[in-house]
C-alpha cells in the first residue's frame, strides 16, 4: 500500500477522512501521552508526529503498531526507483 488512510468513526463520509502518502511521510519527534490523553491511553502509547507536505499529524501507537508503521515507512522505495513507473 501506498497511503496511510484513517477513518473517523463518527463520520458519515464514504471515504477515508485523511490520507498520507508514503513516500512524502516525514517522522518527527515522539512523546508519551499528557493530560487529558491518559483518558484513552495508557503509558505504554507512543504519540508519533508525522508530516505529509503541509500537513501535520500526531498518530498515537503502541510498541508493536510503532514497529510496524516505522518498518513501513522505511521500507517504501526510494524516490529514484519510483521515477520511470507508471502513475
Amino acid at each position: 500500500e501506498e497511503d496511510l488512510v484513517f477513518y473517523k468513526l463518527s463520520s458519515l463520509r464514504p471515504g477515508p477522512d485523511s490520507r498520507i502518502s508514503r513516500q512524502g511521510i516525514e517522522v518527527g519527534d515522539r512523546r508519551a501521552p499528557r493530560d487529558t490523553e491518559f483518558d484513552i491511553m495508557t503509558d505504554e502509547i507512543v504519540i508519533l508526529s508525522v508530516q505529509d507536505g503541509d500537513h501535520g499529524y500526531e498518530v498515537a501507537l503502541d510498541s508493536g503498531a510503532l514497529t510496524a508503521f516505522l518498518s513501513w515507512v522505511e521500507s517504501r522505495p526510494s524516490g529514484r526507483s519510483m521515477r520511470g513507473r507508471p502513475a
